[in-house]
C-alpha cells in the first residue's frame, strides 16, 4: 500500500482549492447575471423590478407591450394588482419629482408606494 507524500498531499489541496474557487465565482456571476438572463433586446416581455416581501412572497413589476404590470406571486398563486401605461408611469415619476423638489419632505417608501397602488 502506497503513501502519500507532502507533494501529494499539496497537489490535492491545490486542486481543491481551483475548484471551490470556480464554483464561488461561478455562483457570484449567476447572482449577478440571474434577474437579467431572461431580458435579452427584442423580448416583449421583461422583469423590470422585483421585490421580496417575504420567504415565498414576492412583487413583480413587470413589461409587456408598452405596458407595465404589477404582480403578486404566492405559494397560492400570481395575482395581477394593477397595470399602467409606461408614459402614465413616466409622467407620475416626473410630477412626483417636481413635487419633492418643492417640498422638502422624505422619499416614499416603497410600503407607501405599493399601498397607494393598491387603492387605485
Amino acid at each position: 500500500m502506497a503513501t502519500l507524500g507532502f507533494t501529494d498531499w499539496l497537489s490535492m489541496i491545490g486542486t481543491f482549492s481551483v475548484v471551490m474557487v470556480l464554483l464561488v465565482l461561478t455562483l457570484v456571476m449567476l447572482k449577478k447575471m440571474g434577474p437579467n438572463l431572461g431580458n435579452a433586446n427584442g423580448k416583449r416581455i421583461r422583469v423590470l423590478e422585483a421585490h421580496n416581501l417575504g420567504a415565498r412572497q414576492r412583487l413583480l413589476l413587470i413589461s409587456v407591450n408598452q405596458k407595465q404590470i404589477l404582480m403578486a406571486m404566492s405559494p397560492n398563486g400570481i395575482t395581477k394588482l394593477d397595470h399602467f401605461d409606461s408614459t402614465k408611469i413616466s409622467e407620475d415619476i416626473q410630477s412626483e419629482e417636481l413635487q419633492s423638489d418643492v417640498s422638502s419632505d422624505s422619499r416614499k417608501s416603497f410600503r407607501d408606494i405599493v399601498s397607494q397602488v393598491i387603492k387605485k
